[in-house]
């Protein structure tokens, strides 16, 4: 089952703090699942929250997402950790599926924005920019096309290593 993208009833709006801690140099990983409670997860690159604040957009390379895109076609339950490499700060944003589609020339720039950013953060940790694009490149071997993925924010929780892990935002 699909969200309907307008469906208002639960969906949580985010703020100007998160939305720019989602939008900045964090590893973005997706986790979904079948019907089996198999999971499936896969890296995402450029995250743009809506101008509403309801909903995230995402990019994922089309040829290792494809049993992801398939498990939200089925259940549309998807699970979205945003973790900052210099702090290991961890956001969770739980939610509905709203749709695939080929990726823009916005998501695209959306998507180099993130990859400057996130490699900004690991220079800063001592990994040279020649590590962080080799990472990014052997990523998209065999799969250099994205795909964008939506989805509405039902949930969000704090992830960060410590007491107040799980706990909801």
């Amino acid at each position: 089952m699909i969200a309907n993208p307008d469906d208002h009833e639960s969906h949580v709006r985010i703020g100007d703090e998160l939305k720019a801690f989602v939008e900045g140099g964090v590893s973005v990983v997706v986790g979904t699942r079948d019907d089996a409670l198999v999971p499936e997860i896969v890296r995402a690159w450029g995250p743009y929250v809506s101008e509403d604040r309801h909903s995230v957009s995402l990019c994922v390379p089309q040829a290792t997402s494809a049993r992801t895109r398939e498990n939200l076609a089925g259940n549309g339950l998807i699970a979205v950790a945003f973790s900052l490499p210099s702090t290991y700060q961890t956001v969770q944003l739980k939610g509905r599926y709203a749709g695939t589609t080929d990726a823009t020339a916005d998501d695209l720039l959306m998507t180099d924005r993130h990859r400057e950013a996130f490699a900004r953060v690991n220079e800063g940790l001592g990994i040279p920019r020649s590590q962080i694009e080799a990472f990014w490149n052997r990523e998209l071997v065999g799969s250099p096309l994205l795909v964008t993925i939506r989805f509405v924010v039902h949930q969000i929780f704090n992830q960060t290593p410590g007491p107040y892990a799980g706990l909801p935002l």
